[in-house]
Formats: C-alpha cells, structure tokens, sequence
C-alpha cells in the first residue's frame, strides 16, 4: 500500500511542471468524515514546487500510519492551475487486540518498561512499538548482542484489531577485544592504563554504552584531541576498539625570575619572578603535575602546587593533592593542603569529595590593630561537589559546557598568639562552624566558522560570624578580575560575570575582546560594603616553533581605581609547550 502510493507520487512528480513555481497544496478526504485528522498530520500550506510537496505529503501518511491509520493511501495526485490536490482514502484506525513476547528474557523486558496491557484494546501507535524495539536493542547490545534482533511474527489483522508475537534472537555473543590507538601522532600511553581508565577489558562482554562513555571520557583528557568517534571492528566473537587520537603538546613551562632591592630591608636582594610549570600524562599513565609560584610584590610569595593520580586500583576514583602557600608581606601567611577523590558519573561528569586543613598566621603588630582585621586561626574543612564539562575542543573551544560547584563546612578555631585578654579577641567566639561555597559555568556558542562567544559566571561565598581579612577571597589580575592588580580585593563574597568574544585564525592563534563585571562585598573597618569593579581589554595570542605568544592589555574601573590608559594593565609571555 505504501510502495502503491510512493509509485503514485514519484509519477506525478515526473510528469508535473517541476519549475520553480509557488503551489498551494490541499488534501481532500475522500470519506469527507476526516477534516480534523488533515489539519493534525498534513501541512495544508504554500509549497515553494512539487518536489516540497511530495515531502510534505508522504511526511503526513507516514505521521498517519504511526498513529494507527494502516490503511491510510493516495487514490490520486493532480495539479489544477497552482493547486495540488491529494486525494486520499484514511480509513478507521488500528488497535492493538494482543502482542505476546517469545524467548525475550524477563531481564530485558524489565528494562525496557513492558507492560503487556499498553499492547491490549489500545490505540496502536506504531512509535510505541518502535520505542520498546530500541530499548530491547539497546540493552543486548549493553550485554554482549551487538546483533540482536527484535521482529513480529505471526501478525493477525481482522476488524482493525492486530495481534501478534515479538521475538528475540540474540545472535552471536561478542567480547572485547584489544584497544588500538591510530593516527598520524597518535597518543602514546600504557594499553593498562587506558583500558582501567575507560573500562574496556578483553574477554569482558560488548556494551556499546561503554564505547559511548568512553568517547565521552576521552574528551575530558586535555592531552589528546579525538578525532572521530571510536571505531568498531568485529571479527568473529571479538570487538576491537579502534581510537583515532592525536597527541596535542599540552605541557607547559615559562617563567622568569629576577633579584631586585628589597628597600624595607636595608636594600637586600630579593627574589622575584614567576613559575609556571604543568606537566600531562606523567609515565604515559595519566598522572598530572602543576605547579605555579609568583612573587607579585616585594615580601609577597604564592605557590600552588597540584597532583592528579587516575584510577586508584583500577576504579574510576581520582585521587588529588593540592598544596597552597599565600604570603601578603609582613601582614599574614596563609597555607593550606587538601585531599581529593573524584568518581567519575559517566557523560562527562564528576562527583567529588575533599578535605582541606587551613592555617593562618598573623603577625603579631598587624594583630593588635582592630582595623587590620587579621589574626591565627585554623580550619578543617569537609566537602562535596560537581565538574562537568562538554567541550568540542579543550584548547580551543567553541561548542559546549563547562561546570563546577564546590561547598564545604568545618570547624574554625581562633588562636590567640599572644594574650588572651588582648582587646581583639574579646568577645569573640573562638570556635564556630565556617561554610564555604564556589560555582563556575561557563558556556562557549559557536557564532560563525571561526567565532565563537564565552558567557561565563563565577562566584563564591564565605559564611562565619568572625571573618578576618586573611581568610578572604583574594581576587584581581589576570585569572580572575582583569584590568586589575594581582589579588587587590579581599571579599567574603563575590560574583563575576564575563562575556568575551573569540576569533579563531590558526591553531592555537585566537584575537578575543572581553568585559569583566563583579559584585563585590569588601570589608571597611569593622563593616562591609559593595563594589562593582569593571574590566574591559582584548588581546591575541599565536603559536611559533618556540611556542605560543600571548598579549593582553585591560582597564579597570571600581571605586578606587578610575579607568585610565595609565591604569592599563599589560601581560605578554611566551609558554613553551612539549
């Protein structure tokens, strides 16, 4: 019936005027009982020839035959004037009178949500059928039947009432086989490793949800770019899953370090400079290093050091550590570690768990001045969070998501260095529960070939009775707020909202422009009040056989820095990839 009215039409199409004129196209119920029906499955509108019409027209009888009109056909196409005029025979619709499963094991029934009264004195929807057929598909393929199949047999029709029986064959069990890594730079890395990593074991069942997770967890790796989606090859009862990669130079490594006088100590030296180093896939088991060190200002020190393991005994737990040492002059000193563990969700998501142990430590001048708001304390902190992240690129991103949300709680605990009666612990609660929360989204939308624009959100905020100054967040410069000296706000809470816009000219070359706004409450004396610095700059950066230069200039405005061309902040290096 439908090749009948499939052969109608393609005759009507070769015989018609196919020039590019306007038509206006009309289905006529050739039982004049079914107006209402046209109206929901057929466009009666402008056709800009007859090649959209005949679309529009087997798009409709499809659209019946999935609702249950079986019969549904074409008596005729004609063309009167600028008119087509479909005639067509709809017909009662189908219901289902029995459908009775055969060797289809209950687990897979199960799963696929059967329930044999949705295929009993029902309406038969010909996609309800199709949906329970994908699912039954989906879950043999998942346990080791990439060939399974799911057909009707024994179809009985009488009085537009339909039985029948739905059979299974599973066909030839399938097991994985070797990992095969190909392409003209293909990644190196150890077969053991990446099979623990992306749970891909010989001998273990086929499951194309495990290919598919797969993709998705190889796409997370920074250090490889995926060029396709992973390819199968079976042979016999084997499956062997092939991986078009290309190893991308993501290690990095730039700095400088210099000695200048140090006029507060009777003009000795001091070291200065800045460190960056990030090191990918250590022992080719996909082991990460970073460490980054600064000495902003004279007397001031940051360092971040930072250790990723993969896989702890063969499981999809990430184990971390982070070390971090913040050094403000004379004023404090703050430091910190921390332990994490991630288990990976699968789609790209991660769920984690950490501890952190902070101390702060305070000079005893700046202490005894109330407006100074610093002091010792220590915190051991608990938390949970979130990453995600869809990138099409991880280096050059245009398309997709990239999501974290931290929150923690722990004990904090003043400790007086001196004195107790000292006039800045009174009234004090030297214990109490601090809370912590930080979240990141950013989001790139593609906007042409080459260009691409960041929306992104930043924000985080501290929750205690007793906030000192060296317990804030410390924001500015070129990571955080830019047009900005490096951390020159101090803030228990903060919003930053960031729109930059991205053209992409070569590889690992980019112009971009950008806005930075921020909500900031900073702390004055003994109270708080707002700040909404702005940022505003652009600049490029392009790779060379040294490795990829950078420049970016920026303007701040907040309420004390006016915005100014001798304002400008300028940052320009060259990192070294390997």
């Amino acid at each position: 019936m439908f090749a009948k009215t499939l052969i109608l039409l393609s005759f009507w199409l070769y015989t018609s005027n196919c020039f590019a004129q306007s038509y206006s196209l009309q289905v006529v119920d050739s039982q004049q009982n079914k107006n209402d029906i046209f109206a929901k499955y057929f466009l009666t509108t402008q056709v800009g020839d007859t090649l959209v019409g005949k679309r529009i027209l087997l798009q409709g009888l499809q659209n019946l035959h999935q609702a249950g009109y079986l019969a549904a056909s074409f008596d005729s196409v004609r063309i009167k004037k600028q008119t087509i005029f479909a005639y067509l025979y709809c017909g009662e619709p189908y219901q289902w009178l029995q459908l009775q499963t055969a060797n289809i094991p209950d687990e897979m029934l199960k799963n696929a949500g059967w329930k044999p009264k949705n295929f009993s004195q029902k309406r038969l929807h010909y996609t309800d059928f199709l949906q329970l057929k994908t699912k039954l598909l989906a879950h043999a393929q998942n346990i080791g039947y990439p060939f399974a199949t799911v057909f009707l047999d024994s179809v009985k029709v009488q009085a537009q009432q339909v039985s029948a029986t739905l059979h299974y064959q599973q066909g030839t069990a399938i097991v994985f086989d070797s990992l095969i890594i190909v392409g003209k730079n293909p990644l190196k890395m150890k077969k053991k490793f990446l099979a623990d990593y992306l749970k891909l074991y010989r001998k273990q069942p086929f499951s194309q949800k495990k290919v598919d997770d797969a993709e998705k967890l190889l796409r997370t790796l920074p250090y490889l770019k995926l060029l396709s989606k992973p390819e199968i090859v079976f042979e016999r009862d084997r499956a062997f899953v092939l991986l078009h990669t290309e190893a991308l130079k993501v290690n990095q490594f730039d700095g400088i370090v210099g000695l200048l006088p140090n006029a507060l100590n009777n003009n000795q030296l001091q070291l200065t400079g800045q460190i960056n180093l990030k090191l990918y896939n250590l022992f080719q088991a996909g082991k990460n290093l970073q460490l980054d060190w600064q000495s902003p200002r004279v007397q001031s020190q940051l360092l971040n050091v930072q250790y990723e393991h993969p896989n702890l005994f063969k499981t999809r737990i990430d184990v971390g550590a982070k070390l971090h040492l913040n050094k403000r002059d004379t004023s404090f000193v703050n430091f910190s570690w921390s332990l994490q563990l991630g288990y990976w969700l699968g789609g790209g998501a991660k769920l984690l768990a950490f501890t952190e142990f902070l101390q702060t430590t305070a000079d005893s001048a700046q202490i005894n001045q109330p407006n100074k708001q610093v002091a010792a304390t220590e915190l051991q902190r608990y938390g949970i969070g979130l990453e995600f992240q869809n990138l099409d690129d991880r280096l050059a991103p245009r398309r997709g998501w990239q999501l974290q949300f931290l929150t923690s709680a722990g004990n904090k605990v003043i400790k007086p260095q001196w004195e107790l009666n000292n006039p800045i612990y009174k009234d004090l609660q030297l214990q109490s529960t601090q809370i912590q929360a930080n979240f990141s989204v950013s989001r790139f939308v593609p906007t042409g070939k080459n260009t691409a624009l960041l929306f992104r959100h930043n924000s985080g905020i501290l929750l205690n009775s007793n906030l000192f100054t060296n317990e804030l967040f410390q924001l500015g410069g070129f990571k955080t707020l830019r047009g900005f000296n490096e951390l020159t706000f101090f803030s228990p809470f903060y919003a930053i909202q960031t729109a930059e816009w991205r053209l992409y000219f070569a590889e690992n070359s980019n112009l971009f422009a950008f806005i930075d706004h921020a909500f900031i409450e900073m702390p004055k004396n003994t109270a708080y009040r707002w700040d909404s610095p702005l940022g505003l700059g652009g600049g490029f950066s392009f790779g060379t056989k040294a490795g990829i230069f950078s420049f970016v200039a920026a303007l701040g405005k907040s309420e004390t820095q006016a915005i100014g061309i001798n304002q400008m902040k300028i940052h320009f290096g060259l990192t070294t990839r390997f």
